[in-house]
């Protein structure tokens, strides 16, 4: 994906329930771009972006080189179809090709659907967890 993408990328994100700009969007493309340890994956139909995956790469102490599937979402009137599978298949075969272990993916507890779908796609649920942020100095956004 390209920051010229930013207008699907940031209709997708609001239909997972984030809104954000198309300019903040254009940013994070351009921040992301084309760093080895970031993959921004999407899927056209007819020359439109209909859905996205972005998979990140990195080292940690306790558990070494694993691939985080940090977002995907297909259009709500293409969901169905496979096309989610298929960004799955596309993410976990670059991880694989950057030597990561295993591919882990985090959803809410309160998207039923989307925790079938990851488990029907083979991910298996090892623990649940408390998520807490820190808006840093000067950061914070209104929620």
């Amino acid at each position: 994906m390209k920051p010229e993408d930013a207008p699907a990328v940031a209709g997708l994100c609001a239909q997972l329930g984030y809104p954000v700009t198309v300019a903040e969007t254009t940013k994070r493309l351009e921040a992301i771009g084309e760093r080895p340890d970031h993959r921004l994956i999407g899927a056209e139909q007819d020359g439109q972006l209909i859905g996205w995956a972005h998979v990140h790469a990195d080292w940690g102490l306790d558990h070494g080189f694993e691939a985080d599937l940090i977002g995907l979402v297909v259009h709500e009137e293409q969901r169905g179809l496979g096309i989610g599978r298929a960004l799955i298949g596309e993410a976990a075969e670059w991880a694989f090709k950057h030597n990561c272990t295993r591919m882990r993916v985090r959803t809410n507890v309160i998207r039923l659907r989307a925790g079938d779908f990851y488990r029907r796609a083979g991910f298996r649920e090892v623990k649940r967890q408390l998520v807490l942020d820190l808006p840093l100095a000067g950061t914070e956004t209104p929620s």
